[in-house]
C-alpha cells in the first residue's frame, strides 16, 4: 500500500472536503524522547511528575514502544502482515458502542481524546508524509491551520500539522522515525497527552 493510501486515511474521514489554505510558515523545534525501556510487552510505569500512572506497549512488529495513561482503552490492529497498521487508544471506552454521545465530526465524544499511532512500511518516510499532506492541501482536500518541522529522535526531520475539518473537527498529527521506522501519531477531540504519547515514542 501506497503513502498516498494509507497514510492519510484516518486522518481524511475528518477532513474531507475542506477548503484549500496554504500551510501555515515552517517553525522549527526540538522535542526529546523518553529514555525509560520496557521489559516486556505491557508495564505500568509510575511517573513522578504526574498523578496517574502509564502504560507502556511495545509493538513487536517493529520494536518501538509508546506510554499512554492507564486507564486508557487500547484497539490493536489485526494480527496480518499489513504494511500500514495502527493502534487507537482513547480516554473513553472504544468497545462501548451505546450511550456515548459522539461529536459528528470527529466521532469522539465531547470533552475526550482519541489518539491512532500507525507504523509504516520500509519505503516511507517523514518526508513522504509531509508532501501526501502538501498534495492535499494543494488539492482542497485539507485546511492546514500550523505546520513545524520538528528534530525526530534519530536526528531527522519529523512534520508536525494542526487540520481543520469543515464539519467542524480538528486533529494533531505528526509523522516521525523512530529507529529506521516512520510512524504517525494522530489526535482527535481534546487532544489530551498527544505531546506526551509522541515524546514517549523509543526502540524498546
Amino acid at each position: 500500500m501506497n503513502i498516498k493510501m494509507g497514510l492519510m486515511v484516518v486522518v481524511l474521514l475528518l477532513i474531507a472536503g475542506c477548503g484549500a489554505s496554504p500551510a501555515a510558515p515552517t517553525v522549527t523545534s526540538t522535542y526529546e524522547p523518553s529514555t525509560a525501556t520496557a521489559e516486556s510487552t505491557t508495564t505500568t510505569n509510575n511517573n513522578a511528575n504526574s498523578s496517574a500512572s502509564t502504560i507502556t506497549y511495545v509493538d513487536k512488529r517493529s520494536g518501538i514502544a509508546f506510554d499512554y495513561p492507564n486507564g486508557w482503552t487500547m484497539v490493536e490492529p489485526s494480527a496480518d502482515d499489513a504494511v500500514i497498521y495502527s493502534y487507537s487508544i482513547a480516554s473513553y471506552d472504544m468497545t462501548n458502542k451505546a450511550g456515548i454521545g459522539k461529536d459528528s465530526a470527529s466521532g469522539v465524544p465531547p470533552g475526550q481524546t482519541k489518539i491512532d499511532i500507525s507504523f509504516y512500511g520500509a519505503d516511507e518516510t517523514p518526508d513522504s508524509a509531509r508532501r501526501t499532506v502538501q498534495e492535499d492541501v494543494d488539492s482542497g482536500m485539507a485546511l492546514v491551520t500550523k505546520a513545524e518541522t520538528r528534530t525526530a529522535p534519530d536526528g531527522s526531520q519529523a512534520y508536525y500539522f494542526e487540520i481543520q475539518g469543515r464539519l467542524g473537527g480538528s486533529a494533531k498529527v505528526i509523522y516521525t522515525s523512530i529507529n529506521g521506522h516512520t510512524v504517525g501519531v494522530v489526535s482527535y477531540g481534546d487532544g489530551e497527552n498527544f505531546e506526551d504519547i509522541v515524546k514517549s515514542l523509543r526502540a524498546a
